[in-house]
């Protein structure tokens, strides 16, 4: 009887048995009827149980002010040790060019396209995750992005504070930390060990240096322990894509280039369900343009939800309203488009029968900071012009058995420049998809782009272009 006594669990120890399980397979106790994965590589005693308050991480200030000045400290140091002469100069910095950023007031800089439109947001995202990863949300991380911004522009460099600096690392900063964070979430393992674990904490330092260098300061690269349950998004799709492309000047057949091209898109969440919290769902691309030096990087696309409501949710239609804020970067040997930007969407799934679906999407965007292409000299020094504007974007997709399969897309941009030739830039693009699902991991594309710009300038002629692009690509998608 002694022996049935101790091999009999009593009702509250299998309890506590379902609630360790459930912890250990979404990283704290999951309610009744909500989907989990177990990890079923971990036993329950390998890997200490938490409760979801351990995951509110303490909330550590001056460890995240003393990241953001390492930081600017390293770029300063790098500028100033690494860079040839005379760009090496502008990072000398002393008392005295602090203390005439300060009086100075800001300015519009001539740095190129690639520096303002994409190092500086990068930039900014590197502050932003030092707030994320020492346990600041969205919003207050968002704060930190700003301090940074300054923090560099008054005390990181001996150029003068510039507004479009000030508004490219912070705003768009906010998009690529969050990214970045998100991202790296779901590469780290937290339950990992061994070889696995390296691997996986050296992949998120890539995706994430602030945080990854945060999580090896701390100590959290090598403590094993449950991961927290938000880590992976309720749905995500991401492809790599390897292809050719062609440019055209105004027709496609009159083309410049033929080059070959290396892509990364993805979805984040559920652009339907996933609206609770900025960034619960997101859509973002990159695009390397092979052998096209200095415009190797050819795209930078940020698309993230930062709140909405649902309209109308049935088993064959969804509805809902949402804001987004965006960040663009395209740059070509045609072209240059930028713009940080929030706006207001509306957006719609049709199943049109068990396999197929139709989404449309409606959004205007108002631009906080565009910057497009400049036909002229001027004395910015810059070939594109700054300035804000407004925008609006049309998106018509039909899937196939939860696979893209035709898409159609237009863009409008109006800009009104205020640092460089006065001039109205009023921007298009217009895309044409076709998918074709080969395997479930597998898809042969072609996109065909049309670019059409018109300039009209105050004192100089207008200038009209047109830029057929099309890109022929294999692309491999995870779920």
């Amino acid at each position: 009887m002694q022996r049935r006594a101790v091999l009999k669990p009593t009702l509250r120890q299998a309890a506590a048995g379902v609630a360790a399980v459930c912890a250990l397979a979404g990283g704290g106790p999951v309610a009744a009827g909500t989907p989990s994965s177990v990890d079923s590589t971990k036993s329950i005693g390998s890997v200490p149980l938490r409760t979801p308050e351990s995951f509110v991480a303490k909330r550590r200030g001056l460890r995240t002010i003393a990241e953001i000045l390492a930081q600017n400290g390293i770029q300063t140091l790098g500028g100033r040790f690494f860079m040839e002469p005379p760009s090496n100069q502008g990072f000398v910095i002393s008392t005295h060019t602090i203390h005439e950023n300060l009086i100075s007031g800001q300015e519009w800089d001539d740095n190129t396209f690639s520096a303002n439109n994409y190092r500086h947001p990068w930039q900014g995202g590197m502050y932003f995750d030092a707030a994320r990863a020492n346990g600041y949300d969205f919003w207050a991380s968002s704060m930190f992005s700003f301090a940074g911004s300054a923090l560099w522009e008054y005390t990181g460099e001996a150029h003068h504070p510039s507004y479009n600096d000030m508004i490219n690392t912070h705003v768009g900063g906010i998009a690529f930390g969050e990214v970045m964070f998100r991202l790296s979430s779901m590469v780290l393992d937290n339950t990992a060990t061994g070889s696995n674990r390296a691997w996986r904490e050296l992949g998120a330092l890539a995706i994430s240096p602030t945080r990854g260098f945060n999580r090896m300061f701390t100590g959290e690269a090598f403590k094993v322990h449950a991961n927290p349950p938000d880590r992976i998004p309720s749905v995500h799709q991401f492809g790599f894509d390897v292809g050719v492309r062609t440019l055209g000047e105004d027709r496609l057949w009159s083309s410049s280039q033929t080059r070959m091209f290396i892509g990364v898109e993805g979805q984040y969440g559920d652009r339907f369900r996933d609206l609770a919290r900025p960034f619960d769902n997101f859509a973002f691309g990159l695009r390397l343009n092979l052998k096209s030096d200095p415009k190797n990087l050819g795209r930078i696309l940020m698309h993230g939800v930062l709140g909405g409501r649902s309209l109308g949710d049935t088993a064959t239609h969804q509805h809902i309203i949402a804001a987004y804020q965006d960040l663009d970067y395209i740059d070509n040997d045609a072209y240059t488009y930028g713009g940080q930007s929030f706006g207001v969407g509306y957006q719609s799934r049709f199943a049109t029968s068990s396999q197929t679906a139709l989404r449309t999407a409606l959004f205007v965007n108002g631009i906080l900071l565009g910057a497009t292409k400049s036909d002229y000299a001027n004395v910015s020094g810059r070939d594109y012009d700054y300035g804000p504007g407004m925008g609006f974007k049309f998106v018509a997709s039909m899937s196939r058995n939860g696979r893209e399969v035709f898409s159609l897309a237009h863009e409008s941009y109006y800009i009104h420049s205020v640092s460089g030739n006065d001039m109205d830039s009023y921007v298009n693009f217009s895309t044409v998809r076709v998918l074709a699902p080969a395997k479930d991991w597998f898809t042969i594309g072609v996109d065909y782009t049309l670019y059409h710009a018109e300039r009209r300038y105050a004192l100089y002629p207008d200038v009209t272009t047109r830029n057929p692009e099309l890109h022929a690509y294999l692309a491999w998608r995870i779920d």
